[in-house]
């Protein structure tokens, strides 16, 4: 089948006309792109064959695979049964293990079966990463993409990528692109064998080991020379300036009589850019470069042409050296932009699956723990935000990925479940929330909060969030208010509608700890609400007697914090039942020695009226005490020993040297 046959064949299959200039897309030279492909080089010659078959006008028929043979050795046994085995081992030698690969084999093995326009269909929706890896899959593949007359393929390809990558014509083919741009490997390989002679005799001169190179990964590019290069390549693929000059007399004539730099028709780069073990500020040459130029300045002088020849070349070197700089000036700025996006897509990628995690977990029953740590959780590499400063990508989560995953964060999520979990923990931010509220006088305690029946989810499920304080605090305060009044009212059943029960003269309160001790170490107090909770006794679990908890322990939350106030603080709920109406009661019998009604006088009452009380049952030593009404209260004898002063007395006791006064302030010291 002749080319034109195979032009028009292409037009009526999938219907586009091919345009004159694809032969312009690629290179005359064989090394159409050096690292993919491993295989012989292709002949690119207009003349050469497409290779397809195609048995048919709508189909591309592949050659039928050869049949798989067992070649492990079988012994025979012979009537001697020694010589045979050993003739037969020798001719079927024993076959080196397969190497495992990863996927299915044989999964393309049916698509060159598959209608020619279905495939051109599939190909243009193909990345060129994936066009130059479908090249390597068969001979079939190889030679049908890389025809010109397929080149099609390759720009429908390009054109679907993101951004504007430009054309690479007359610089570069198509898979050159496309292994420029997204292949990472030395380009100094195989393929390179079939450069110019002067560069091949200029490796071969250097010694370097540069046929069989590709090695990778090499994320730098040299733009300026479409390149490539490992460390070991780059040195032997680059000369100096004076190397230069020193192999082509020529080149220096040409920059005196152009009066030009050498960058005017070569493509030099600084060692800095690429390589740190260069020697500083030294511009370097691409070898291939130089030998091109140094044949076509050879051609050039050899030919005896004139000035004017001199001056033609020079123009059109320039021209394309300056048309090659802003072409890799492109690619280079299209690189940076795919490099851009690729982060940008890798970061959502990353986001998604630490969201992914954090919602697998919570169904795992660690929602508390995420809470409780809150946002500090995505700033913690050792947690479920790992893979967010991973340099790699990182691939989905999927079902069958998460145990695994789990399995790996069960250690770090129980280390968060027992902080959280932790007494320590639990008192200090529940007391720091409890004495931010400053606006409110009588403040229980964390402990106090812990033994409320309406505390349980908020200790059960702690978590930072202590706004739950507030609402648990006013609740105890209401309820410890009543239990308070509930002691007055037994005292004063006959109280008016309208009064407080802790607005009486009468709410004077005890402790029954202080009281039990012996009287001359210690004088009882009577204090009134809210001083009563600064009160030491009801706090401090050791000073009662037995050593009990005053409340019940129900819950597992209550038993560690139990346990760590008797390690530590010793601290313990505050109970109504430890307090004493002792006092409350000697109050109620003085106001009625006063012939005031203890269930209407209030505290406010007795302090506009001033009184002042004197005990009588006291020595006559003792007689130059003065007592108020409420620091009559804590004086150790019968109410009906407490009489009234007048003003006269009250004026002749004042003047004795030895009047001592007990004012109402005393009450209030705890």
């Amino acid at each position: 089948m002749t080319h034109a046959a195979r032009g028009r064949m292409h037009q009526s299959l999938v219907h586009v006309k091919p345009d004159a200039s694809l032969g312009l897309l690629w290179s005359s030279k064989p090394q159409a792109f050096v690292r993919p492909l491993r295989c012989a080089a292709i002949d690119l010659s207009p003349s050469a064959s497409i290779t397809p078959t195609l048995a048919h006008p709508t189909s591309w028929v592949m050659p039928p695979a050869k049949k798989r043979t067992k070649h492990a050795a079988k012994e025979v046994q012979s009537p001697s049964g020694v010589g045979d085995a050993e003739s037969s081992t020798s001719q079927n030698p024993a076959r080196a293990p397969r190497r495992k690969l990863r996927g299915r084999r044989g999964s393309l093995h049916l698509m060159p079966r598959v209608p020619l326009d279905v495939i051109l269909e599939i190909l243009f929706h193909l990345h060129p990463r994936d066009l130059l890896n479908l090249s390597q899959t068969s001979k079939e593949f190889r030679a049908f993409l890389l025809s010109r007359e397929n080149a099609f393929v390759w720009k429908a390809a390009r054109g679907a990528l993101p951004g504007d990558l430009p054309d690479p014509d007359p610089f570069l083919s198509e898979p050159e692109l496309a292994n420029l741009m997204f292949f990472f490997s030395c380009h100094v390989s195989a393929l390179t064998t079939v450069t110019t002679a002067p560069l091949g005799r200029l490796l071969t001169q250097r010694g370097g080991n540069w046929q069989k190179c590709g090695r990778g990964p090499v994320h730098k590019v040299i733009w300026l020379w479409f390149k490539r290069y490992c460390a070991v390549c780059l040195s032997q693929m680059t000369c100096l300036k004076g190397e230069v000059e020193r192999r082509m007399p020529n080149i220096g004539m040409l920059v005196r009589i152009e009066r030009c730099e050498w960058g005017a028709f070569l493509s030099v780069v600084n060692s800095r850019q690429y390589e740190s073990s260069w020697n500083q500020n030294v511009n370097r040459c691409h070898a291939p470069q130089v030998d091109l130029l140094e044949q076509q300045c050879r051609d050039v002088f050899a030919a005896g042409g004139g000035v004017d020849e001199v001056h033609k070349f020079y123009q059109a070197q320039r021209a394309r050296v300056k048309a090659a700089a802003e072409l890799s000036e492109k690619l280079e700025d299209w690189s940076k932009g795919e490099r851009q996006r690729r982060c940008v897509e890798e970061q959502r990628m990353k986001d998604k699956r630490f969201e992914d995690v954090l919602d697998r977990l919570r169904q795992a029953g660690w929602g508390l723990e995420l809470d409780y740590r809150g946002r500090e959780i995505r700033w913690d590499t050792d947690g479920p935000a790992r893979d967010l400063y991973k340099g790699k990508p990182v691939a989905k989560l999927t079902d069958r990925a998460w145990p695994k995953v789990h399995q790996s964060l069960k250690g770090y999520m129980t280390a968060i479940r027992e902080e959280r979990t932790a007494p320590k923990t639990v008192l200090q931010k529940v007391d720091s929330a409890i004495g931010a509220l400053y606006y409110i006088p009588d403040k229980p305690t964390a402990i106090d909060l812990a033994w409320m029946p309406e505390g349980e989810t908020f200790f059960t499920n702690f978590v930072r969030d202590v706004s739950p304080v507030a609402s648990l605090v006013t609740l105890w305060q209401a309820r410890f208010r009543d239990q308070l009044s509930a002691q007055i009212v037994a005292i004063c059943p006959s109280i008016p509608i309208g009064i407080d029960p802790l607005d009486l003269a009468v709410a004077v309160f005890g402790c029954k700890s202080c009281e039990a001790r012996p009287k001359p170490a210690a004088v009882p107090p009577a204090l009134r609400y809210p001083h009563l909770l600064s009160h030491e006794c009801f706090r401090q679990h050791d000073r009662w007697v037995p050593d009990t908890w005053p409340l019940p322990i129900v819950h597992a939350y209550q038993q560690r914090l139990h346990d760590y106030e008797l390690e530590t603080s010793r601290r313990c709920p505050f109970v109504v039942e430890r307090i004493s109406m002792v006092a409350a009661t000697r109050a109620r019998a003085i106001l009625t020695t006063l012939r005031r009604d203890a269930n209407q006088t209030t505290a406010a009452d007795m302090e506009e009226v001033g009184c002042k009380l004197m005990c009588i049952a006291c020595p006559a030593e003792e007689r130059l005490f003065m007592f108020d009404w409420s620091s009559s209260v804590r004086h150790d004898h019968r109410a009906a020993d407490l009489i009234e002063m007048t003003s006269v007395e009250i004026q002749e006791l004042c003047s004795h040297e030895e009047f001592r006064w007990y004012p109402d302030a005393f009450l209030a010291q705890p």
